[in-house]
């Protein structure tokens, strides 16, 4: 789907497991030659490669994948594509031991369905930082912020064109309805607020839903800050009131305080829990 000038969203559907389906957007950038933020699981390729023939384009033309984190329905398709077309690979400097290492991802954080999703390493070629811009081509440029807290090294890109300006977020905000996933509550909260105040955004592109007008984004992203800040609360309350628990007794009281037990079930929604509570430790 076009969602401006020079970008498209593609949706890649995927299951984690037999019962579990999910989605993720990459996005397309048009040009002389042709970007990708994120690539989606493994297999994605094929979904890429027929969306860009409808448009008159070839997955050869691909230059550059910009990775806005590790995570497998991120990083599954960049391998193959980067056989495919040749392109370069560019991501955070903090995801580089998940990227590079698959197996070292699966063992630090498993999930059902991993090597369906991800079952080969990129190697980065470029490695970005706060403010790093890169110009594509005349007159458009990508420029990097670094936006931590839904991982280690989380990246954010923002597109300059003519006539357009978009912010590509990937994870950085909870989806509203969806499992809050992060690995460090402040961190996160901090990144929500620095992509709020970017100047200029026409477009605020997710991983995970429509492309948002700048208002839109703004009620969006206040409801994903909510969202850390109770879970932060709940979690604070019950280290005080439970502080002799072990952290699994913490973790379900947390659950049980907020009237959710997607802990219970969802090992990654349990680690969000988890990072607030050691925050608390470490106070």
């Amino acid at each position: 789907m076009k969602i401006c000038n020079q970008v498209h969203q593609i949706k890649i559907d995927f299951n984690i497991a037999k019962d579990i389906k999910r989605y993720v957007y990459a996005y397309l950038i048009t040009g002389t030659s042709c970007y990708l933020i994120d690539s989606g699981v493994s297999g994605s390729e094929g979904i890429i490669k027929e969306y860009m023939a409808g448009l008159g384009r070839d997955i050869e033309e691909i230059k550059t994948i910009f990775l806005t984190h590790s995570h497998p329905d991120h990083i599954g398709g960049a391998a193959a594509i980067q056989e495919l077309s040749g392109c370069q690979i560019t991501a955070g400097r903090g995801e580089r031991k998940w990227m590079e290492d698959v197996g070292c991802q699966f063992k630090e954080r498993p999930i059902p369905g991993f090597n369906n999703l991800l079952n080969r390493s990129v190697a980065i070629d470029n490695f970005v930082s706060d403010d790093i811009v890169f110009s594509l081509e005349e007159g458009v440029t990508i420029n990097a912020l670094e936006t931590p807290g839904h991982s280690a090294g989380s990246v954010s890109y923002v597109l300059q064109s003519p006539g357009s300006v978009v912010a590509f977020i990937g994870d950085v905000v909870p989806a509203p309805g969806d499992v809050p996933i992060f690995i460090e509550p402040q961190q996160s909260i901090d990144s929500i607020k620095k992509l709020i105040h970017l100047p200029k955004i026409q477009w605020y592109c997710p991983a995970w839903d429509k492309a948002y007008t700048a208002a839109e984004f703004s009620q969006s992203a206040g409801e994903g800050i909510s969202i850390i800040e109770k879970i932060t609360e709940a979690a604070e309350q019950i280290s005080r009131e439970y502080f002799d628990r072990g952290a699994e007794e913490q973790v379900a009281f947390v659950s049980q305080r907020l009237g959710v037990e997607q802990a219970k079930v969802n090992p990654l929604f349990k680690s969000s829990i988890l990072s607030c509570l050691q925050m608390n430790s470490r106070k």
